[in-house]
């Protein structure tokens, strides 16, 4: 994978990358990493396009020809992929789209392409630019997607041990039907913590299921509810957090959804705790 002393070498030579990651959703998640670290170190950024081929290996060999081989700039080919791909008449996958654009936005070296992407981003989600603007100011460094090497914060950082420990114990227990029900309990960036989990082999799951394979059956059973509430009861404390802060900001156009929202999440945040 790409590190940050590679792209300190490829800086010496060049100001332009070109990512061409595979048409699927490691390529996709990796090819986020890879953007905001490059972003980072100051690169324009460019995704090559090459149709609907898993990768440029299947594009050569259905006789695809270098020149119709494209590049678009990166946060366009997002933009692209929340219009195609996002639901943005749902509230929840409308704030996901703001999440994974916004970091790109925050660090592009260029004010007037910063001010281009917000009213273009402003145009797609249907939520005006003051907002989108104070939300990206609350960014402070790249958004890199290891959860496990970069903690944003201290509850974001309780979240991904819990759910470590979720997963870990699931696979003990032999249960990833139980971990594929939590995913569809969560959102896109928490589901995308734990598909990371499953396919990296990550170091903590590793040790975290050395820690339970010992224990009993029922008592692992009672350990996997109890992580369980607190997964969902941190996830309803961050949806209830970010409307409210919605709210307050005064800048929408859907007031009906926000407050139907915060109070979904805020009467399932009573139930977990009453029942807790």
């Amino acid at each position: 994978s790409l590190t940050d002393n590679q792209l300190k070498i490829l800086k010496r030579y060049c100001k332009k990358l070109v990512f061409a990651f595979d048409n699927d959703i490691a390529g996709f998640k990796a090819s986020i990493k890879a953007g905001l670290m490059a972003l980072k170190e100051g690169f324009e950024i460019f995704k090559l396009k090459f149709g609907n081929y898993k990768d440029l290996a299947e594009f050569f060999e259905n006789n695809g020809k270098i020149d119709s081989l494209q590049k678009i700039e990166f946060i366009n080919y997002l933009l692209d992929i929340i219009e195609q791909e996002y639901d943005l008449e749902n509230l929840e996958k409308k704030r996901e789209a703001i999440l994974l654009i916004l970091p790109f936005i925050k660090f592009l070296n260029d004010n007037i392409k910063k001010a281009y992407y917000i009213q273009k981003l402003s145009s797609l989600v249907k939520i005006k630019e003051d907002f989108l603007i104070a939300e990206l100011e609350k960014i402070e460094s790249p958004y890199i997607t290891e959860p496990y090497e970069e903690k944003l914060d201290i509850e974001f950082n309780r979240l991904n041990i819990l759910i470590e420990r979720y997963t870990a114990i699931s696979l003990v227990l032999n249960r990833t039907d139980f971990i594929e029900e939590l995913k569809n309990q969560l959102d896109f960036e928490l589901s995308a913590i734990i598909e990371e989990i499953l396919n990296e082999g990550n170091q903590e799951i590793l040790k975290a299921r050395g820690d339970y394979e010992n224990l009993l059956h029922e008592d692992l059973i009672k350990e996997l509810e109890f992580i369980k509430k607190e997964i969902l009861k941190e996830f309803y404390k961050r949806k209830i957090h970010f409307y409210q802060q919605l709210l307050k900001s005064e800048n929408f156009s859907n007031l009906d959804d926000i407050l139907k929202s915060v109070k979904f999440y805020t009467e399932r945040l009573k139930e977990l705790e009453k029942n807790a």
